[in-house]
């Protein structure tokens, strides 16, 4: 999968995992440009895919759901939904608004996923996600564009996201 879906220029970063527990240890290492430099790589690799790479979420997330059927399936796995907020200060990413976060444990300014995964016996893998927009949000296609989202988007709960993911899923293979 990840030959698929890399840049012709990605180098592996390598290294033993006490490495990336170290930089996390360091307060001004927490970000995703800052990883490569903590490990002694110049480049900052995870930076460019996150923000710069031309590469399809949709598609990362398709060669996953292959990889999962093929080779993580087990009768004891399960499907689980869960939805998460993500505290944010500003109210330009798509939608952001003053919402109940369960992250926080009140209403904040915030964005929240809902997320499908599969939990097997000794894996588990992110499998789908979904962006809750509020009624706010949806409600104005200039601001959906703006964000890089269809005009035409329409509002969905969170119970709505969670019960058309596994659907959709099912029916992409």
């Amino acid at each position: 999968m990840a030959v698929r879906l890399r840049s012709p220029s990605a180098r592996p970063i390598g290294g033993p995992w006490p490495t990336w527990r170290g930089c996390w240890a360091q307060p001004r290492a927490r970000t995703a440009g800052s990883w490569p430099i903590c490990r002694g790589r110049p480049t900052p690799t995870l930076r460019h895919l996150l923000g710069q790479a031309a590469w399809s979420p949709d598609a990362a997330r398709d060669e996953l759901l292959a990889y999962a059927a093929a080779h993580l399936g087990h009768a004891d796995g399960v499907a689980v939904i869960d939805e998460t907020g993500f505290l944010k200060k500003g109210a330009h990413s798509a939608g952001v608004a003053r919402q109940y976060s369960g992250t926080a444990g009140c209403i904040e300014n915030c964005q929240v996923g809902v997320f499908l995964a599969y939990v097997g016996p000794r894996e588990t893998v992110l499998l789908d996600r979904e962006l809750y927009l509020p009624g706010g949000w949806t409600d104005k296609p200039a601001c959906l564009q703006a964000v890089g989202l269809a005009p035409d988007t329409s509002f969905a709960t969170n119970p709505q996201l969670a019960r058309r993911m596994p659907d959709e899923r099912a029916r992409s293979g």
